[in-house]
Parts: structure tokens; sequence; C-alpha cells
């Protein structure tokens, strides 16, 4: 199995355990690999996209509009598990509604992002931003907290 199937697995494992409809697996090619997205049905929840690129060996867990958590090989990035649990515990917390976020946007462009999860009893996050923007442009800051799957 290659890691784009052991990461689609997981995902299909929570979904399979959600109410029937509450939320879509789907999986595609990428330019530089494959992702897996976890789509709720309720617009107030957040998607799940989760990354294998073939040349790089952490996964990227991007969640909402602008959350990116970046797992390594050996996952303990975001809390004590493993890669494939950290992975899962991420894609948890959004399904139960425990992820919120800030944006910076330039028009309609996310331009960086800070996620947090809440993993067992503790919060987890991280943070990027664009390098190279247009600096004649007004940079927004929007906060956005999420619903529930179910």
């Amino acid at each position: 199995m290659t890691r784009i199937d052991v990461v689609a697995a997981v995902v299909d494992q929570l979904a399979r355990a959600l109410p029937q409809n509450a939320a879509s697996v789907t999986r595609e090619s990428t330019e530089d690999g494959a992702a897996v997205l976890l789509t709720p049905t309720n617009e107030h929840s957040a998607e799940v996209r989760i990354e294998v690129m073939a040349d790089l060996p952490q996964v990227f867990v991007n969640a909402g509009r602008g959350g990116v958590f970046e797992v390594p090989v050996e996952g303990r990035r975001y809390s004590d598990l493993d890669a494939l649990d950290e992975i899962r515990a991420i894609c948890v917390a959004v399904i139960h509604g425990e992820f919120h976020e800030r944006v910076w946007l330039k028009g309609e462009e996310v331009v960086g992002g800070h996620g947090v999860v809440r993993i067992g009893s503790s919060e987890a996050g991280d943070r990027w931003r664009k390098l190279f923007t247009n600096p004649f442009t007004r940079t927004v800051k929007r906060s956005y907290s999420y619903a529930p799957y179910v």
C-alpha cells in the first residue's frame, strides 16, 4: 500500500463512523502527488484535505480556509502520537468542531493562516504566511469557528 492508500483508509474509516450522508470522501491526483478530501454536508463545518506529495516525507493536513498542519513521517509534532494517529486526531478534531482558525486575506486570496485543533486536553496549531504578495493590496484578518459534522 502507498502512503496515500494508508491515509485514505484512515479517512474512509472516519467517514464510515459518521451517520450516513454526513460527509463524503474523494481522492484526486495532484501535480505533486495525491490528496484525500473529507467534505461535510453541513455547510458550517470545515472540509479536510490531506495531501501526500511524492517527493516530501511529511503529510499536509489542510482544514477550513487556511489551516495547514504539517505532519512529519514520525508524527509527534502536535501531540505525542505517531504520524497516522496524529493525522487521525486532527481529522477527528475537525469532525467534532474542535477546530478554529484565523486567515489573512488579500482580496479573495488566502495569504496566511493559523489553524488550531484540540487534541486530547490541549490545543495544537500551526501558522503559515505567503512570502510574496502584492504590497499595494490591503491584508484583512478574519477568524472562523466551525460546527461539528453532525
